[in-house]
């Protein structure tokens, strides 16, 4: 994305928050999980239908985050989105594993077994208890914003495959998934308990 930079006070704290974690301080971790552990947990419920694994990514999510701090830009996105990011590929990756043997058919092929992991990760949030609150808070974003978010968070695509499918340059595809997500995190997330 090009220079997003913050866009409120909540990412500007976030932001602090991040570089304080990448100097190795745990409180600043603390402050983070609390302001954006239920968005994410919703998330990550919606692709796993799985409380316990949603739960297990949340905290690997936070640990990656940890982890890897000094590597978040805040000119290039904010916090939420890039811990969306990072618990997106982590529950993807948990999908793929579960699948770890494919069926003949998808050795010989296998853009067929991404096909698979995408359906089964629309099934699977389509089936969860909290689909319909998705779907309706989704609904509440303009068009292409709704697509954008709904192609990379619910049936897993990447920037470059939404700018692919749609048409749209990967600019405005980044430009678009940054504008969702903000939307909902101020009107859905962004609460603490």
């Amino acid at each position: 994305m090009s220079n997003i930079g913050i866009s409120s006070s909540e990412d500007g704290l976030a932001a602090g928050w991040i570089t304080r974690m990448a100097k190795g301080e745990a409180d600043a971790l603390t402050a983070l999980y609390r302001l954006y552990h239920r968005p994410l947990l919703t998330i990550f419920y919606g692709i796993l239908k799985d409380r316990e694994a949603a739960e297990e990514v949340l905290q690997d999510t936070f640990v990656k985050a940890f982890h890897k701090a000094s590597s978040f830009n805040p000119t290039k996105g904010v916090a939420f989105a890039w811990l969306v990011t990072i618990g997106r590929r982590l529950s993807i990756d948990r999908i793929r594993r579960k699948r770890s043997r494919p069926d003949s058919e998808n050795l010989e092929h296998p853009e067929l077994l991404d096909d698979k992991i995408r359906e089964g990760t629309t099934q699977n949030v389509r089936q969860g208890a909290e689909y319909s609150w998705l779907q309706e808070t989704l609904e509440g974003l303009p068009d292409r914003q709704r697509i954008a978010v709904r192609m990379a968070f619910i049936e897993g695509y990447t920037h470059h495959e939404i700018a692919d499918q749609t048409g749209l340059p990967l600019g405005t595809v980044k430009s678009d998934l940054y504008r969702g997500l903000n939307t909902l995190r101020n009107n859905h997330f962004g609460k603490n308990d």
